[in-house]
């Protein structure tokens, strides 16, 4: 409701884009002879990641010490841990802590359940962020072809200052300050 076009990576693959959201801004930039140049421009200590796909924003990042594929994505309203990989790093629906989520949605009209769950932690180069709770969800029909086991949403962008460098094949990023993950409320996802 109320949204009448999406830009999706269709548009967005064609130039290098920056989540500014501590000062409200996407900023989107056409880098010339930039090379092997550190773009994260407000930071010189920013960190920086390899992309791990040339059609979607994935990233490499440990959950609980394991290895996970991440999808950075605007427009997720949180983040999200795929339920079959939380299983593998030792969290489920029945494990201690977990709590019902509500449902989730996304482009189009399929819902899924999902529960609230704490983790031990969540690694990007050089920051660690311990003891989240995330989601854990199946994900949607459509996101079955993508695959990331994580999900980054726009919860994580709030707290980063982010620069996807596609040009560079990069992701540069700052914490900002703040709750990386804000604790959620319990819900029940009606039937």
């Amino acid at each position: 409701p109320g949204v009448d076009f999406i830009l999706g990576d269709d548009f967005f693959r064609n130039a290098d884009m920056e989540f500014d959201y501590a000062h409200g801004v996407v900023r989107l930039f056409k880098p010339m002879d930039c090379r092997d140049a550190p773009l994260a421009y407000w930071d010189k200590n920013a960190q920086s990641m390899p992309l791990e796909d040339d059609q979607k924003v994935i990233v490499g990042i440990k959950v609980n010490g394991k290895d996970a594929l991440a999808l950075i994505d605007s427009g997720a309203s949180s983040s999200v841990v795929q339920l079959g990989f939380a299983a593998r790093v030792g969290v489920t629906p029945q494990s201690a802590g977990v709590v019902p989520g509500g449902c989730a949605g996304g482009i189009g009209a399929a819902r899924v359940r999902q529960w609230i769950a704490p983790f031990d932690s969540i690694e990007l180069p050089g920051e660690v962020i311990r003891a989240p709770r995330l989601a854990i969800a199946d994900y949607m029909p459509e996101m079955v072809r993508i695959a990331p086991e994580v999900i980054l949403g726009t919860d994580f962008l709030r707290a980063h200052r982010v620069l996807v460098a596609r040009s560079q094949r990069k992701v540069y990023f700052t914490y900002m300050g703040g709750p990386v993950f804000p604790a959620r409320e319990a819900r029940e996802c009606p039937d």
